[in-house]
């Protein structure tokens, strides 16, 4: 995958030792709801790089709204396999996790119906579709699955098939911290205790099926092994990719203007709050005196922004104790110090 660099900047490299190129594989993403978010973002750029790349790659999703998801899924730069369920997302507004489990479920049923049914698919071309909306010959090389773990022993043992399981944050420690900030206590707590028992076990077993664990920072890898201690893979580290292309001066000029031109174009009370969130916007752009925090996801209680908000409180705090402290007079070692690498 290529990370952190601007998109279209990746060559093909030679195989290790041979010197020639990669055999192009056939790449499968497996994602539970395929909108807008951060870990939908990761799994549209991941497949952007590997196209690029020149592999074949496709989207699995249980949900997908064309008009709430990101432009490469929508324009046809990606195939997206919407394989549908009549699962609900949650049951009554609860039991959201073990629907997801269960769409997953169904959804990795579908890929092994469409891997063996072809003969299936040409004689009762109505029961195909009745049992799956997979077509025929979808088998991947590799499967790529993020947030849900559950389906990749099932993976492995029906389809024969490795399995790189993505990790942005185990929702085993999302969880507790959930109930933590909500101060859940008493028999509340025994409930949850209960409920999410089977849960988190069901997590760490199906999460140590995979080949390859990769978690999105070190500071998750960190909370990966202190919440897995069993799970003797250690997860590498691929950090989200980031177009640098969108963050030229010359574009965030030129989107500004279109901003801003848009703005003074609204008439009556919507262009009276488009101004005013205008000028707000300009006001943080060029402030200089103070510190900016800059938040880019859903403002949630599983986001836990206070965190960010206390460190920079402890950070001024620290900074102010440092300039109040009388320095002592230090004397530099002129020796170079001898490289570490």
């Amino acid at each position: 995958m290529q990370q952190g660099k601007a998109k279209g900047t990746c060559e093909k490299r030679p195989t290790k030792g041979t010197g020639a190129a990669r055999a192009p594989l056939r790449v499968a993403f497996v994602h539970p709801d395929l909108g807008i978010g951060g870990a939908e973002r990761l799994v549209v750029d991941a497949a952007e790089s590997l196209q690029d790349r020149g592999h074949t790659v496709y989207i699995l999703t249980s949900h997908f709204d064309a008009s709430h998801a990101f432009e490469p899924t929508r324009d046809g730069t990606l195939e997206v396999i919407h394989a549908k369920t009549w699962i609900p997302r949650s049951l009554f507004h609860m039991l959201h996790l073990p629907m997801a489990i269960l769409q997953q479920l169904s959804l990795v049923m579908q890929v092994v119906v469409a891997a063996y049914g072809s003969s299936l698919a040409r004689h009762l071309p109505h029961v195909y579709r009745s049992l799956t909306h997979v077509p025929t010959n979808s088998l991947p090389d590799v499967f790529v699955i993020d947030q849900l773990p559950t389906a990749i022993p099932l993976i492995k043992l029906l389809c024969g098939r490795r399995v790189m399981y993505y990790c942005h944050f185990p929702d085993k420690e999302i969880s507790a911290a959930l109930a933590r900030q909500r101060g859940t206590r008493g028999l509340r707590a025994l409930v949850r205790a209960i409920y999410r028992f089977p849960l988190d076990v069901l997590e760490e077993a199906t999460t140590q099926w995979a080949d390859l664990i990769v978690a999105n920072s070190r500071f998750t890898a960190t909370h990966f092994h202190r919440v897995f201690p069993r799970i003797a893979k250690r997860p590498s580290v691929v950090y989200p990719a980031v177009d640098e292309a969108m963050y030229t001066a010359q574009h965030v000029e030129r989107e500004m203007a279109t901003y801003v031109s848009t703005c003074t174009m609204q008439v009556g009370e919507v262009g009276s709050y488009a101004r005013e969130h205008l000028e707000l916007v300009q006001r943080v752009i060029h402030a200089n005196d103070c510190p900016m925090f800059f938040s880019i996801n859903r403002f949630e209680a599983k986001k836990n922004i206070p965190l960010a908000l206390h460190t920079v409180a402890r950070l001024r705090q620290q900074a102010q104790r440092e300039t109040r402290r009388p320095r002592r007079a230090q004397t530099t070692c002129c020796h170079p110090r001898p490289s570490r690498y």
